[in-house]
């Protein structure tokens, strides 16, 4: 099982023709089972996105009142359109940064559910932190990825969350006019890792040519994969720097 997890960008790079191209090669060169994109846009420049993966046997879900306006939208695609997928409802309040589904039969798992999620970053005004957008913009989706992660293990379900957390370090806070290092998501990460959810790329580096160094983009698998995992491996690869600003994630999970 192949999964590819990146923000493309949507919201600050040029969203024309060449770039999507650019992008679907990477897509198409990873070859993977589960794609999920962040900073999706819905509009031309995402269609073009969408009707090749459509294309290439995609099944191709997107968030119900995502408009073409929306820079920070996001897309799961699962291959094979043949397969029995169904888009899962949660009383999340989460603007349009998020995407539940359910995956029937997938690699002889039963009921697969991957939840794609796009934390937003931190607000700043004039290079000082904003402490109010902290909690009015972060907190809703911590509560909903340990939500999901305890009702997925307390049911012992096979499940994916994974997408762009936005953590922040409390070396990245010292930029910033702040009293306090805010801690809650790279906790939200150690509680999913304490709860038994595997990080498929615990390394916290992600530095490459065309990202940030701090570490972004994660992929968990709930703990009802340990007696179904063989062995499973993951990195960021290298693209060109006009395509995104951050590197894409692939995970290979090998199971029995």
């Amino acid at each position: 099982m192949r999964i590819i997890v990146w923000n493309i960008s949507c919201n600050t790079m040029k969203n024309d023709k060449n770039r999507a191209e650019e992008i679907l090669g990477t897509i198409n060169k990873a070859d993977c089972d589960i794609v999920l994109l962040t900073e999706y846009q819905p509009n031309t420049f995402g269609k073009i996105i969408e009707t090749k993966l459509y294309d290439r046997q995609y099944k191709i879900y997107t968030p119900k009142n995502a408009s073409a306006k929306d820079t920070c939208s996001l897309l799961i695609a699962v291959k094979n359109k043949e397969k029995e997928t169904k888009k899962l409802k949660y009383d999340f309040n989460l603007e349009r940064r998020y995407v539940a589904i359910k995956v029937t039969d997938m690699f002889e798992i039963n009921n697969l559910k991957i939840l794609g999620i796009h934390v937003p970053p931190i607000q700043q005004q004039k290079g000082v932190l904003k402490e109010e957008s902290i909690t009015e913009r972060k907190e809703p989706y911590i509560q909903s990825i340990l939500k999901c992660a305890h009702l997925f293990k307390s049911n012992n379900e096979y499940a994916i969350i994974a997408g762009d957390f936005n953590p922040y370090t409390e070396d990245v806070f010292k930029q910033y006019t702040i009293k306090y290092p805010y801690r809650p998501l790279t906790d939200c990460i150690t509680n999913l890792e304490s709860k038994g959810w595997i990080n498929c790329y615990p390394t916290s580096n992600q530095i490459g040519n065309n990202c940030s160094p701090n570490r972004l983009d994660y992929v968990f698998l709930s703990p009802a994969f340990r007696d179904k995992i063989v062995s499973f491996s993951a990195e960021f690869i290298e693209t060109k720097d006009n395509v995104s600003d951050h590197r894409p994630l692939i995970c290979e999970v090998k199971l029995c």
